[in-house]
């Protein structure tokens, strides 16, 4: 997750350095947490970060994405309509935040839970619930579902 980071912020930062990142999410996690987009035969997995600019309140949000889903490296739209979430994350909360394999360590640490096996249905959101407080929601191909508390060290919320 973390791999991808820091070019998707210099992404949307070419196109409007007031647009901040709301939520990441990554579809067809593996056991060691990491997603392979473009894999053959695989029109799922993906990394998304989604970006928000609402102007401090003042004007209606602007959303933005960057996506890598294709071999040809990542995309951005700048005219995303699939983001809901405008609460940013804040620069401290990044630098803390633990990243997706160490997560989906714990995932597979649950008692009875089945670890992510790059399905369509083995997810990772992780958003800010309000200022300062980020969460992240997992769950695999089972129906098996976790909240964590992202930041280093994480820990389970909600099973």
């Amino acid at each position: 997750m973390k791999d991808n980071l820091e070019r998707a912020l210099a992404l949307v930062a070419e196109k409007n350095p007031d647009a901040r990142l709301v939520c990441i999410s990554g579809v067809g996690l593996h056991p060691d947490g990491r997603v392979r987009p473009a894999a053959p035969r695989d029109w799922l997995s993906r990394w998304q970060y989604a970006f928000c600019d609402d102007r401090g309140g003042e004007a209606p949000p602007r959303f933005y994405t960057v996506l890598y889903l294709f071999a040809d490296g990542p995309r951005l739209d700048e005219n995303a309509g699939n983001v809901t979430e405008t609460e940013p994350f804040d620069d401290e909360t990044l630098s803390v935040m633990a990243d997706s394999d160490r997560l989906v360590e714990i995932f597979r640490e649950q008692p009875g839970f089945q670890p992510p096996a790059g399905s369509g249905d083995d997810l990772l959101v992780i958003t800010m619930r309000r200022m300062f407080d980020p969460v992240a929601y997992l769950s695999n191909w089972k129906g098996q579902s976790l909240v964590l508390d992202p930041l280093d060290p994480p820990r389970v919320i909600s099973r």
